[in-house]
């Protein structure tokens, strides 16, 4: 009971939950027995061993949130965050996720949420910090490359280009046999001169779509590039959306060259 307990207090619970549950999001956040009894349960799997390990996690974690709460030790915050992400990570590797699903989950939970019925925080409207900047792009850079087959030879190389209120982001493929580093230029850079070109001719010729797609995609198939408008807004700039970003870039990618 103890693991099961924790396991039903995880990140990958709340996600199960909030998708199949007719309730949450629209009335109360509210999930019913039924809703309940559709979660996949890998905890009954564990040996006695196992589910002593949990049972010890699930002490540590109720000390370091009551501590929390009652101000009783100033460290406890920090523990009960890092028991929190041991939690989440053992329900993971139970249930077998691949990276890119856990960051669906993870941004979901922490972040889209706080879109939950209408609302819109400035937390996700904020401008992202170069860190979550460099962090989306090697998301979507690990994605893209994950595509194609390790010993093809080839890898995504991506281009920012970024001012004050949004970026140009060019993504080709070239022969590399690592992985290559996004590069992120201020467009008052000397080195941004091309991009900068490029990018004011995009918006010229697609300044309707640019309007009303501020995520708008265009790509040029003499030069193999795909360029892309985005807004810099936090929400925008997740592991998760560099998820669904590489499927969409993928697909574009191969309807502009005729592949079916």
């Amino acid at each position: 009971m103890h693991a099961l307990s924790l396991f039903l207090s995880s990140e990958f619970c709340v996600y199960h939950q909030f998708f199949n549950s007719p309730k949450w999001g629209i009335d109360e956040n509210l999930a019913d027995l039924s809703t309940l009894l559709k979660i996949p349960v890998p905890v009954v799997e564990l040996t006695e061993s196992g589910l002593s390990s949990w049972s010890l996690l699930r002490d540590q974690l109720i000390d370091a949130t009551v501590n929390k709460t009652e101000g009783l030790d100033t460290q406890c915050p920090q523990l009960a965050k890092r028991l929190q992400v041991e939690l989440n990570d053992r329900v993971y590797k139970l249930l077998g996720l691949r990276q890119s699903e856990r960051w669906l989950i993870e941004d979901f939970v922490n972040i889209h949420m706080e879109l939950n019925k209408g609302k819109f925080s400035p937390e996700v409207a904020r401008t992202p910090t170069a860190e979550e900047q460099m962090l989306y792009l090697k998301s979507l850079r690990e994605c893209l490359d994950g595509f194609f087959a390790a010993d093809r030879g080839v890898r995504h190389k991506l281009e920012v280009l970024a001012d004050r209120e949004s970026t140009l982001m060019a993504v080709s493929l070239v022969k590399s046999k690592t992985a290559i580093e996004p590069v992120v230029i201020a467009s008052d850079d000397p080195a941004s001169r091309d991009l900068k070109v490029i990018r004011d001719r995009l918006r010229t010729k697609h300044s309707q779509w640019v309007y009303f797609d501020r995520n708008l995609k265009v790509y040029d198939r003499r030069q193999g590039v795909l360029y892309q408008f985005k807004p810099l807004q936090r929400l925008q700039w997740t592991r998760r959306q560099a998820v669904l970003d590489a499927d969409d870039i993928i697909a574009e990618t191969l309807s502009e060259a005729g592949v079916s």
